[in-house]
């Protein structure tokens, strides 16, 4: 088996077991923190991407019919949509202050450094890094 075929299989072993653990999750326990009691919220996040790869708690729901095209899946707390949104607020901040600076059709910045001559994959996105910051995040895998 090649590294995309486990790739591959891997992805497919996630998807299942979301089904199976959407179907028998407590509606009532936050995925995130643990609390337990009444009023937890459903979140659904569907962007195209492995959402697994940041928030490993999250249910991928494409096998789940009634919800095969939500995308993600977490039921979390008050206390963890409010943080959520705190996080929320300063992505969005930090991205329209971005607004009018030299990037290309993917919204990535120019990086004018010579040394930043790396490009590496970052959920996703392209990042441009010196040899310097490549082998730091390297070191992460």
């Amino acid at each position: 088996m090649t590294n995309f075929d486990d790739y591959c299989k891997k992805i497919d072993e996630q998807i299942e077991e979301g089904a199976r653990l959407f179907k028998i999750h407590d509606e009532d326990l936050c995925m995130l923190c643990g609390a337990h009691g009444e009023d937890k919220k459903s979140l659904f996040i569907n962007c195209w991407y492995n959402i697994k790869e940041a928030v490993p708690e999250v249910l991928d729901l494409s096998r789940v019919e009634e919800f095969k095209n939500r995308g993600y899946y977490l039921r979390i707390c008050k206390s963890c949509r409010a943080e959520l949104l705190v996080y929320l607020e300063r992505w969005r901040n930090h991205m329209i202050s971005r607004r009018g600076l030299p990037m290309d059709h993917d919204g990535n910045l120019e990086d004018f450094r010579d040394e930043a001559n790396i490009p590496m994959r970052v959920f996703g996105g392209l990042k441009m890094m010196t040899e310097e910051e490549y082998n730091k995040e390297k070191g992460k895998c």
